[in-house]
């Protein structure tokens, strides 16, 4: 885990509901960070082999490890909201975006979490962030 928010993040879904439940709803950029934590080198296949499965398909050895996490921190317990902090330039130009350009909901969905993902540090996004953000 490279922010100790996702750490955070992972805490949270080890704690709540059921795990498949919960993998399946956390965004593919923690999925993919979580996967490559449970092994140095083979971290990216694993990211790429289960990236897009259920929880129930990946190998009991590596959800193992994920779950494993939990152990971290029983007691502490973190239900941070995610924020995006972004200028007005670029909150025009991507509701421009949502309208003109996005051709499917899962655009949306990847711009929403590409955001998430540059703003982790707390800054503010602005129009050099555009072409991340909408994953050109």
């Amino acid at each position: 885990m490279k922010d100790k928010d996702y750490l955070d993040s992972f805490r949270d879904f080890l704690y709540e509901g059921s795990l498949s439940q919960k993998w399946e709803e956390l965004p593919n950029f923690v999925k993919k960070d979580m996967l490559m934590s449970v092994d140095d080198d083979l971290g990216p296949d694993y990211a790429d082999s289960y990236l897009n499965v259920s929880w129930e398909k990946i190998p009991e050895d590596i959800t193992n490890i994920l779950s494993g996490y939990k152990e971290l921190n029983e007691t502490e317990k973190n239900n941070k909201v995610d924020t995006i902090t972004m200028d007005v330039p670029l909150f025009i130009r991507l509701l421009e975006y949502a309208r003109e350009d996005a051709q499917t909901d899962m655009d949306l969905h990847n711009v929403a979490e590409n955001a998430i993902k540059l703003g982790l540090d707390g800054g503010i996004l602005n129009m050099k962030n555009y072409s991340q953000l909408i994953g050109q």
